[in-house]
């Protein structure tokens, strides 16, 4: 098989212009669902009915991150079984919507766990964790939230 292979030139040869509309075009890719930063309290239910409380850095309608400790992402951890389930938590979330506070209940599931460099201890592990589904009107109401906090930051 005869074929020319084109090399990319890594971000150190580049000029600082093209780096520049490089990296905008790898986080537009990245970003195609918008995040808002928020620091919201989330009591997730654990294994044997123990409720974690943590604190989200960004919402997104797919998902969130929180970040917490190592012990508590120790708990949270699925076991690595290779082919089995990622294991579904219930979830509240406590947002203020134009002025009121209704409690979001969802269910989530692990999509990534992070080590978070020079981070406080609290904040040592980040974890992204994607929806899987929502009860009664939640998802409305976390989208109106989210949509909320998009509009000032420049996002239509």
């Amino acid at each position: 098989m005869s074929g020319t292979v084109q090399r990319l030139c890594s971000p150190a040869q580049l000029l600082p212009a093209e780096k520049f509309w490089r990296d905008l075009h790898h986080a537009q890719k990245r970003r195609k669902v918008p995040r808002v930063h928020a620091n919201v309290p989330v009591h997730l239910s654990a294994v044997k009915g123990a409720v974690i409380e943590m604190r989200t850095n960004d919402l997104s309608y797919h998902g969130m991150q929180v970040w917490c400790d190592r012990g508590t992402a120790a708990i949270l951890l699925p076991k690595a079984s290779g082919d089995g389930a990622q294991p579904v938590y219930p979830i509240i979330l406590q947002l203020d919507i134009d002025g009121i506070s209704p409690p979001i209940n969802a269910h989530v599931r692990i999509a990534h766990m992070t080590r978070v460099a020079n981070a406080p201890a609290e904040k040592e592990v980040a974890i992204g964790l994607l929806f899987v589904c929502f009860e009664g009107g939640a998802q409305q109401a976390l989208h109106r939230f989210i949509d909320q906090h998009l509009v000032p930051a420049g996002w239509t």
